[in-house]
């Protein structure tokens, strides 16, 4: 094979290497994963005392969600956010930067407060597994890339997140919002 033959053919693999790389970054729903987690931020924080409840005919955002997988993970995940306000208050929970909650630091709380703190992150965190489980084969997600869809909750998470409350950096430090 010529030299400038040998050129364009490597030329060319490298561009198809490229291409199938883009292709893969293409593919993946960021746009509706925000979406999801908008949805589920929007009623988590519709009320200043954080009880996104529903007065009689008054849907919640969530409903909306045609997954009955996602939307069961979601509305479980709202149902406890008032217990999990006293403790984002008292910097006893943060939101990491996976999009999973952080036991934080627990002065001044009660061992029994540590350890209702400690069963609420549990909980939550294992809905949030959940939830974005569904999400991803919903949206049929490779298994490697729900990370991603935890980092994209998180970042909504952290956004919306109320002054005082400990948030994680993508860099992994943690400041008060």
């Amino acid at each position: 094979m010529k030299p400038h033959t040998q050129r364009i053919a490597a030329l060319s693999l490298a561009l198809l290497a490229l291409t199938a790389c883009a292709t893969v970054q293409v593919n993946f729903p960021a746009s509706e994963v925000a979406q999801s987690a908008e949805l589920l931020v929007a009623d988590a924080f519709s009320s200043q005392n954080m009880v996104a409840t529903r007065s009689a005919g008054t849907p919640r955002r969530v409903d909306s969600v045609p997954n009955p997988a996602v939307r069961a993970a979601m509305e479980t995940i709202l149902d406890r956010q008032a217990g999990l306000k006293p403790f984002y208050d008292a910097g006893a929970v943060g939101i990491g930067n996976d999009g999973y909650l952080s036991q934080r630091a627990t002065e001044g709380l009660s061992p029994a407060q540590t350890n209702e703190a400690g069963k609420l992150v549990a909980d939550d965190n294992a809905d949030r597994r959940a939830l974005y489980a569904a999400v991803g084969k919903d949206l049929k997600i490779k298994p490697a890339d729900l990370p991603k869809i935890g980092e994209i909750y998180a970042q909504t998470w952290r956004d919306s997140a109320l002054k005082g409350w400990w948030v994680q950096a993508k860099d992994g430090s943690w400041s008060k919002k």
